[in-house]
């Protein structure tokens, strides 16, 4: 169990609001969190980000030009404000806002700083630390995480540990090796409607819902779930009335997919099906895509380097497993700027509830972390 003087400290932060979109909140928390490093020996950089807080990069002011340089990353954004959820602990629990996502998180990164700096190894190290993460592929910070990553050799990603099994076993990590990516995109169909009463032909019966009715089956054919490829119509939008025909309906869509080389038969298909309506004289249907997110995919770098981290904590009598993930972090961008350098993810502390008022982080874990995460540094820049 951590001492007191750890747990307050981290409730400190626990306590500062910074939910997402908070633009002040979480720059207050980025002071603090600035105030928390302040003793080592970090030079920090405050970086300006359009319609949104700051993002915090900070670096070593020791390097060694001929070890790999490493990004530790995380993010201060929440969903909800600090006041929602009551601080509290009950047995190994820590409750709180951000408690798991990811606040906890942060707090035992720094703390690993601390101990890498004691021992005289805190060096190569870049720490970014996001304002947005919550946004998805929206992320403002998005092409500022790619044009980092081009600086890094390893890339650790702070979110959360075993995600997949919350309640195994304390001696038991995961790191996540690959994440889905997202292509999201509306369907827009228009027609002319009409009364539902007055028109009784089918051939004069056009209603855009029906045609929305077709095109959603038709989404459903484009996965491939051996792939892991999935199409949702998460919302949809239409109608006037009962008895009215409707003219106009929204479909808000997106596809999940892990493979790049699906991202191209994806959006052939959703050509084709624009294009299966293009002769209607009465129906006008229209695919937009919005925002994607390439995928974190595991290549042969990185599984070589999961077999050094699955030794490492071995000696640690860490149980540790690979752990794919279905929805997108920061870790996909970071892919998308280098794909070249190893990104793993996942190497946060544990917890539960995440993006709900119920959320907590398991105290016991935020040593493990430090441990493990200390570990895992200390060889990539002592050998």
């Amino acid at each position: 169990m951590q001492n007191n003087k750890n747990l307050d400290e981290l409730i400190e932060l626990l306590e500062a609001t910074s939910q997402h979109g908070d633009k002040n909140g979480i720059n207050k928390v980025i002071e603090k969190v600035i105030y928390m490093m302040s003793d080592l020996p970090i030079e920090f950089e405050r970086k300006k980000i359009d319609n949104c807080a700051n993002f915090l990069i900070g670096r070593t002011k020791r390097n060694d030009p001929d070890k790999p340089m490493i990004i530790l990353s995380g993010h201060l954004d929440v969903i909800f404000p600090a006041e929602d959820i009551k601080i509290r602990i009950e047995g190994n629990k820590l409750f709180g806002s951000g408690a798991q996502d990811m606040k906890g998180c942060v707090f035992s990164l720094i703390k690993t700083l601390r101990d890498l700096n004691s021992k005289g190894l805190l060096k190569n190290i870049i720490i970014v630390l996001s304002p947005a993460e919550e946004s998805g592929p929206l992320n403002p910070a998005r092409k500022l995480i790619q044009t980092l990553a081009k600086e890094a050799d390893y890339i650790f990603v702070f979110e959360s540990t075993l995600d997949s099994e919350p309640n195994s076993k304390l001696n038991k990590r995961s790191v996540v090796l690959s994440r889905t990516g997202i292509l999201q995109f509306d369907i827009n169909i228009e027609g002319p409607g009409g009364h539902s009463g007055v028109l009784s032909k089918k051939e004069l019966r056009h209603s855009t819902n029906i045609i929305a009715a077709e095109i959603i089956l038709e989404l459903e054919k484009l996965a491939d779930y051996e792939k892991l490829t999935t199409l949702n119509v998460g919302k949809i939008e239409d109608g006037r009335a009962r008895n009215v025909l409707s003219d106009s309906t929204k479909l808000e869509c997106e596809a999940r997919i892990v493979e790049k080389a699906e991202f191209s038969r994806i959006r052939a298909g959703l050509k084709l099906l624009e294009k299966k309506y293009s002769d209607n004289n009465y129906i006008d249907v229209k695919i937009q895509e919005l925002e994607s997110c390439g995928p974190l995919t595991r290549n042969s770098k990185k599984q070589n380097y999961f077999k050094s981290m699955l030794s490492t904590a071995k000696e640690m009598g860490i149980e540790l497993i690979d752990e794919h993930r279905s929805g997108g972090s920061e870790g996909n961008y970071f892919e998308e700027g280098n794909p070249d350098s190893i990104i793993i993810d996942g190497m946060g502390i544990r917890g539960d509830g995440q993006h709900t008022k119920n959320e907590y982080l398991l105290i016991d874990s935020i040593e493990q972390t430090n441990k493990f995460l200390f570990k895992i540094i200390e060889k990539l820049i002592t050998s």
